[in-house]
């Protein structure tokens, strides 16, 4: 595989993966190299959602060895970077709702400033048809004149 092909910028995520992997168990190491590979060669998952496999990953991990009573819960807290109500409360969902009761459900919210789709494919497509070629501040212009209540920024 040629990384010559690939931006720069997911050549450089993949290394970070791949150096973060390297720190950590090796059951999570593995399942998380999976997801670099699966990241690298096309799919996509952004930041937070990586970051949540690896908590979920890690607690696995880390509740093993607690219920096998080699870890106190503050220990395996610690190892978790979290407060032990806060890994007891990791522990209540897991063993309710199994590794979907891990899931940040703040992840899954759409933003309250997220235009509507209807407004992005009218917006873009006047562009197409009446105005390609006009620059950002020309068409932002054009755009809050004729009631626009979007930023320049949004515009873009």
């Amino acid at each position: 595989m040629n990384m010559l092909n690939y931006q720069p910028n997911i050549v450089k995520r993949f290394f970070i993966l791949m150096s973060v992997t390297n720190k950590l168990s090796g059951v999570v190491a593995r399942k998380l190299s999976g997801f670099a590979i699966s990241f690298f060669l096309g799919g996509t998952m952004r930041q937070t959602e990586l970051l949540q496999e690896v908590r979920k990953m890690r607690f696995e991990d880390i509740y093993e060895i607690w219920t096998e009573k080699r870890l106190t819960q503050e220990d395996a807290a610690r190892m978790l970077g979290v407060c032990s109500r806060t890994f007891r409360r990791y522990i209540d969902r897991y063993e309710e709702y199994g590794l979907e009761g891990l899931k940040d459900k703040r992840l899954e919210q759409v933003s309250s400033h997220r235009a509507p789709v209807d407004e992005v494919f009218a917006l873009t497509e006047r562009y197409k048809s009446l105005h390609m070629g006009w620059n950002v501040k020309h068409f932002h212009s054009w755009y809050k004149k004729n009631a626009g209540k979007r930023s320049y920024t949004w515009v873009k």
